[in-house]
């Protein structure tokens, strides 16, 4: 009896969990930077990957990308948002230039 019980109870708790609960944080990340790169109007971004050796080294310099769910293609190049550490916009410079740091 207790396993028909669980039977039904896990579809329930299935039901009740909305899509976020299942997307992973570079979905979500490729989610927020979509929407703020849409809403500020930036074409071009920059990439800065980690070294050991030297820390952030430029990879990239104001080259077009293209966000598809948890992955950003920049210059031909495609970096998962998963790998993300920070990202800013620079506002100042025209046009405006998306910078994201990957480890």
């Amino acid at each position: 009896m207790k396993t028909l019980r669980y039977f039904f109870l896990i579809p329930l708790f299935l039901l009740a969990c909305s899509d976020d609960e299942f997307k992973t944080a570079g979905q979500r990340m490729g989610e927020k930077l979509d929407y703020d790169v849409t809403s500020q109007k930036v074409s071009k971004a920059s990439v800065y990957e980690w070294s050991d050796e030297y820390g952030y080294l430029q990879v990239i310099n104001q080259a077009p990308f293209n966000i598809d769910g948890q992955y950003i293609a920049v210059d031909n190049r495609i970096y998962n948002l998963d790998q993300l550490v920070s990202y800013e916009i620079q506002k100042q410079t025209s046009p405006k230039v998306l910078i994201l740091y990957f480890r």
